[in-house]
């Protein structure tokens, strides 16, 4: 609650958003993890979430639109294979996740005809927060996340996917937001 309180919402699904512990910036819920913690997590559950660790790269995306002109610091997880004739999937996770959402998934696809992507969007993971939150803030409230998300997807697909053509799968607001 409180003055500074916001949240914005998509059908039946409030998110809040807070204010950052360490910045007066706003951010979503969900938290980042500092490498230090990733390797904790990976240290602490193994099998898959270790396997998962291992394929996931941080890559910097130009969004380039009136609403937003930023580079986003993207983070995703990949398995399987580019290799002509292969079907491409792209995860989404639900709210407050991760990429890591889809690890096991991910996984047990690995050895199909497949090139898997599980993305983490704004609402999770460690994909960078800030130029959409920072973008959201000067939006009337309450603010609507909706065509950033959207625009930072599709330049993900266009800078790292090539534009191929894709299924597209998510899980909780990660299906709305498919």
């Amino acid at each position: 609650g409180g003055a500074n309180a916001l949240s914005t919402t998509l059908g039946q699904h409030k998110i809040p958003l807070r204010r950052s512990a360490t910045s007066a910036k706003m951010c979503a819920v969900p938290r980042h993890f500092s490498t230090d913690q990733l390797a904790r997590l990976v240290n602490n559950l193994g099998g898959d979430a270790a396997w998962a660790a291992e394929r996931m790269r941080t890559v910097m995306v130009s969004l380039e639109s009136d609403e937003l002109k930023a580079q986003i610091g993207t983070t995703f997880l990949t398995s399987g294979s580019a290799a002509d004739g292969h079907t491409r999937v792209l995860f989404l996770h639900g709210a407050d996740s991760s990429c890591l959402e889809w690890r096991s998934v991910l996984r047990t696809l690995s050895s199909e005809p497949l090139l898997c992507t599980a993305l983490d969007w704004w609402s999770g993971g460690w994909t960078d927060r800030t130029p959409i939150t920072v973008a959201l803030q000067a939006q009337p409230t309450p603010p609507r996340p909706w065509t950033l998300i959207r625009q930072h997807i599709h330049a993900f697909w266009d800078q790292q996917m090539d534009r191929q053509p894709l299924v597209l799968v998510g899980t909780s607001l990660g299906g709305a937001v498919a």
